[in-house]
């Protein structure tokens, strides 16, 4: 009598990342959330509960990264300063010459909108579309 083996699919062990990697991943998925929701409703709206929402994670998982909203932010400020020091590092990077140097610390620390005050009204100035205060 043949024997018939039925050999099943078996999927193949999942593998999961590391505990670092994926704490990283939770953090960096805060930090960008807590940047849109001050974006869009300001610091005063702006709540631990409402981050985690956007940031698809449970509330717990938020405040095992930050334990309150002040760590956050405090958190949010060290993330930004970093990439900020980041974009001056590439925008430097192998210019030697000091004068450019410096006009290129000054185009990247200054956003490419200023504002101004004309006739007593705040308004903005589009200092590359314009070619300056001048223009």
């Amino acid at each position: 009598m043949a024997t018939e083996q039925i050999v099943r699919a078996v999927p193949p062990p999942r593998v999961r990342r590391p505990q670092a990697e994926r704490s990283a991943e939770t953090r960096r998925k805060v930090l960008a959330a807590a940047v849109k929701s001050l974006h869009e409703l300001g610091y005063s709206a702006t709540t631990t509960l409402s981050i985690a929402k956007i940031a698809g994670i449970s509330l717990g998982a938020l405040q095992h990264q930050f334990p309150s909203k002040a760590a956050l932010m405090a958190g949010v400020v060290a993330e930004l300063s970093r990439q900020r020091a980041a974009s001056f590092r590439a925008a430097l990077e192998g210019i030697a010459d000091p004068r450019e140097r410096l006009a290129v610390t000054v185009l990247t620390a200054v956003p490419p909108l200023v504002l101004v005050l004309e006739d007593g009204e705040l308004g903005a100035f589009d200092l590359l579309n314009h070619g300056g205060l001048d223009g």
